[in-house]
C-alpha cells in the first residue's frame, strides 16, 4: 500500500482529486475522480472513511483479493492505493461511459443484439472469476460500469469486491452490504448445502438479463399485467431459455459461465437490430426509479427495523424472504412468494394461475 511516510509519495503528492465529480457513493464510502499529477491519467479514487464502523478487515479482503486479479478486459483494474487517518484509498481505473444502465436509459432505444454484447463481457468477466474461485456476490447494474459513453465502442467492466469471496468448503456468510434484488435464494438459505459458489453470481446476471430485456423485475408481482408483458413476445427463444437456466432456483441446475457464454443466445449472430419494445416506451427509466423508492428504500428499512427486533430472545431470525417489497399495502406481495416459483414464465400472472 503507497504509504505517506519514506520515499513513496502520499496520495495527495500524486494525484489532484477533483471533489466535485462525485462518481458514486457507499454506507462507508464515495467515489471520485483525480488525475495523476506526473503522467495526466484519469482514475476514480474509491475512498473508504476510516471514522465509520467499517472493519479494518474488511478493505483489507477486498484490496487482497483485488490484487490477485491479473489484468482483464472486463475488470475495473486497482492500480494502488493509500492510507491516511481519514480514508483509505483505493486507486481504480475509470470506466468514462459510466453505469450499463444509465448508459440504456441515456442513449433510448436498444436492441437484443446490444444486450447480447453487454451479456457476453459480464459473462466473460464471471468465468475468469469463478475459474480463479472467486465469487463476487454483489452483482447489480451499478457495478457494471463502460469503458465508453458511445455504445457502439463501449464494454462492460465490472466493479466493486467489496462483498467479493474466495470460495471454500465452508458457508459464506450473507453480508448486510448485499443487495437483495439481485440475490440468489441460496444466500438466505442458513441450511444451505453445499456452500454456494459462483451460481449465485448467474442468478443475479438472469435478474439483470430480465430486467435488460423487458424492464420489469422477474420476481416483482406488481409488474406482471398484460400491458408490461407483451414486451416479451418480440424477444428470441434463445435469449427466453437463456433466463430460465439462469433463474433456476436449484443451484446445480443454473447455468454456470463458462457454459453461459456456450449458449445458442451468445453464438446467435443474427440477432434482431430493431428496438426492444421495453427500451422504445422508456420502460427501463421507470424501472430505475423504482429501484430507487422501492428495494433501496422499503427493503432496507424494513430489514434494519427486522434486525432490530431481533435482538429479543423472542424474536426470530430475520429472513428476506418476509420482507414486503413494496410500501403500498395493496399489493400484499412478498419476495418469497416470487422467488419461490417453479419456473421464470413470460407471460402475465393471470395466464399461469
Amino acid at each position: 500500500m503507497g504509504a505517506c511516510s519514506g520515499h513513496e509519495l502520499s496520495m495527495e503528492e500524486s494525484y489532484v482529486l477533483e471533489p466535485n465529480s462525485l462518481l458514486g457513493r457507499g454506507a462507508h464510502s464515495k467515489v471520485l475522480r483525480a488525475t495523476h499529477k506526473q503522467t495526466g491519467e484519469t482514475v476514480a479514487v474509491k475512498m473508504l472513511f476510516q471514522s465509520t464502523t467499517l472493519e479494518r478487515g474488511a478493505w483489507e479482503a477486498e484490496i487482497a483479493l483485488m490484487k490477485q486479479l491479473d489484468p482483464h478486459p472486463n475488470i475495473i483494474r486497482l492500480i494502488e492505493t493509500f492510507e491516511t487517518d481519514e480514508y483509505v484509498c483505493l486507486v481504480m481505473e475509470l470506466a468514462e461511459g459510466g453505469e450499463l444502465f444509465q448508459m440504456l436509459v441515456r442513449d433510448g432505444a436498444y436492441s437484443e443484439a446490444i444486450a447480447q454484447h453487454y451479456v457476453r463481457d459480464i459473462l466473460t468477466a464471471l468465468n475468469y472469476l469463478h475459474e480463479k474461485g472467486i465469487v463476487h456476490r454483489d452483482l447489480k447494474p451499478e457495478n457494471l460500469l463502460l469503458t465508453s459513453k458511445h455504445a457502439g465502442r463501449a464494454h462492460v467492466k465490472l466493479a466493486d469486491f467489496s462483498m467479493a469471496a474466495i470460495v471454500t468448503n465452508k458457508r459464506l456468510a450473507a453480508r448486510d452490504g448485499l443487495t437483495w434484488a439481485y440475490c440468489a435464494p441460496e444466500l438466505f438459505d442458513e441450511n444451505a448445502t453445499p456452500a454456494y459458489d459462483g451460481k449465485c453470481d448467474m442468478w443475479s446476471l438472469g435478474v439483470i438479463l430480465y430486467i435488460i430485456l423487458s424492464a420489469v423485475h422477474p420476481f416483482d408481482p406488481d409488474g406482471r399485467n398484460s400491458k408490461e408483458w407483451d414486451v416479451w413476445h418480440d424477444i428470441s427463444p434463445e435469449a427466453k431459455d437463456l433466463v430460465t437456466k439462469l433463474l433456476a432456483k436449484d443451484p446445480s441446475q443454473r447455468v454456470s459461465a463458462s457454459d453461459a457464454l456456450n449458449h445458442p443466445w451468445l453464438l446467435k449472430d443474427d440477432l434482431s437490430s430493431l428496438p426492444l419494445q421495453s427500451s422504445v416506451r422508456g420502460n427501463l427509466t421507470a424501472y430505475i426509479k423504482a429501484m430507487h423508492q422501492r428495494f433501496r428504500v422499503s427493503i432496507i428499512a424494513t430489514i434494519a427495523a427486522a434486525r432490530l427486533a431481533s435482538t429479543k430472545a423472542e424474536a426470530p431470525p430475520v429472513d428476506i424472504h418476509d420482507v414486503i417489497v413494496d410500501e403500498e399495502p395493496s399489493s400484499g406481495a412478498k419476495l418469497t412468494e416470487s422467488v419461490s416459483q417453479s419456473s421464470v414464465s413470460y407471460a402475465p400472472n393471470t395466464a399461469t394461475e
